[in-house]
Formats: structure tokens, sequence, C-alpha cells
């Protein structure tokens, strides 16, 4: 016996649902732009934070320095006494 012939009443058509081509293309423009946004903003605050290790750096760096001069006088000052 050879294969039946396909009922035209069986055939049903599968419809697709969901966002069109265009609405998807569409999603995709705007989680790009939002995806660009995060970047743009992650850079300043990262800049920004690093900006702020450096402000803390040399304000440290000049307190080590000062304390430095500090104790050079202080050692100085002990050799002439001894």
């Amino acid at each position: 016996m050879g294969p039946k012939p396909e009922d035209k009443k069986c055939k049903k058509k599968e419809e697709v649902t969901g966002p069109t081509v265009q609405e998807l293309q569409a999603k995709i423009v705007i989680l790009e732009a939002e995806q660009l946004k995060e970047k743009t903003d992650r850079n300043i605050m990262q800049l920004d934070s690093l900006s702020s290790i450096h402000a803390f750096w040399d304000i440290k760096k000049e307190e080590y320095e000062k304390l430095q001069a500090q104790l050079k006088i202080k050692r100085d000052t002990h050799r002439s006494l001894s």
C-alpha cells in the first residue's frame, strides 16, 4: 500500500504569534540605545571614581611628604644635639 493522501481538512496553518519582524527590529534599536547609555553612564562613574582616587592619593602623598620633612628635621636636630 502506498502513502495515504493528505487530507486537506487535516492541514492546519500554523499561526505565528508574537511580535513582527519590524517590531523586533525596533526593539533591538531601543535596546542598543539603552546599552550605549548604560555604558556611557558606567564610564562616567568610573572616571569619577578614578578622579576621587587620584585626589585621595594626592592628599595622602602631600601628608606623607610633610611627615617625612618633619621627621628629617627631628633627626637632624637630634644629631646636632648629640
